[in-house]
């Protein structure tokens, strides 16, 4: 890729986030990972991500309370999650315009690279 897209890998897991770094990298990506809704937002503001990988459940926190904080709507969000579509419904994701897609755990890494290509046009 000329010109490498920087994604947001948020996660509270850091093993998970420490996987999908390689990955997305070995893709041509750049990555930067966030664990809470703090450094999230921060990392939202400073670094203007292209696209957001966000989990469901953020330790204590929650996703949810990312979108709902969020200043910027432009950054494609893919929601990640142990919860299928429904439960996801029902938590009120699917009603934020930035999210574009969600994926439910556990999800390979390729899934996640394939989709992150597609809502970006770079298919």
């Amino acid at each position: 890729m000329a010109d490498k897209k920087l994604i947001l890998f948020a996660d509270d897991d850091e093993l998970i986030c420490d996987l999908f770094t390689f990955a997305l990298d070995s893709a041509g990506f750049d990555i930067i990972t966030a664990h809470d809704v703090k450094t999230i937002l921060q990392k939202i503001e400073e670094k203007k991500p292209d696209i957001m990988l966000l989990d469901l459940t953020l330790g204590d926190e929650s996703g949810v309370d990312v979108l709902k904080q969020m200043k910027r709507t432009d950054i494609p969000v893919i929601m990640l999650s142990g919860y299928n579509m429904e439960q996801l419904k029902e938590e009120g994701v699917t009603k934020y315009q930035c999210v574009k897609d969600c994926l439910t755990k556990p999800v390979s890494p390729d899934t996640v690279t394939d989709k992150i290509k597609e809502i970006l046009g770079l298919k």
